[in-house]
């Protein structure tokens, strides 16, 4: 892992990271902005789907929800690894930083079981979404909530 976290930190993103008085704080607003987009929108879905809305209802926030919470992951993704490159030693030794990220993992996922099942069951009728569907959503905000309070814990611990 040392050698891992001396390679990215002498990576030119590392490098740049940390002598481009501009990219580490334009890096952490976007991350944190990214991450208000996934949150929010993953929140939105997750939401409509745990209070039993119907097929077509949640069809309609997914619409919407899938596409923001997208490209808040891909945001987060972005951000995250310029601040992970900058500082990527430290970040290795804290003790929430590896579990953040197999919540992630664990998060995104979930989102590809759930989605590559959703245009599946749809044509499940009036009983659409399952209770497995429900649990699935509650499972995912859980997931992704965790994710930003271990993402904040980091400059803490």
């Amino acid at each position: 892992m040392d050698a891992l976290a001396g390679w990215a930190e002498a990576s030119a993103l590392g490098v740049a990271a940390r002598s481009l008085p501009w990219l580490y704080p334009a890096a952490n607003v976007l991350h944190l902005l990214g991450m208000a987009l996934l949150l929010g929108g993953i929140a939105t879905l997750d939401l409509s789907l745990m209070r039993h809305a119907g097929a077509e209802a949640a069809q309609a926030v997914a619409t919407v929800a899938v596409p923001l919470a997208a490209g808040g992951l891909v945001l987060a993704l972005a951000s995250g690894l310029v601040l992970a490159a900058a500082d990527a030693t430290a970040l290795l030794d804290n003790p929430v930083f590896l579990p953040k990220l197999v919540l992630v993992a664990a998060g995104i996922v979930n989102a590809v079981l759930f989605h590559g099942g959703l245009h599946r069951n749809r044509a499940d009728g009036p009983g659409w979404p399952t209770s497995r569907h429900r649990v699935q959503a509650g499972l995912s905000l859980l997931l992704w909530a965790a994710v930003v309070i271990l993402g904040r814990l980091i400059a803490y611990v």
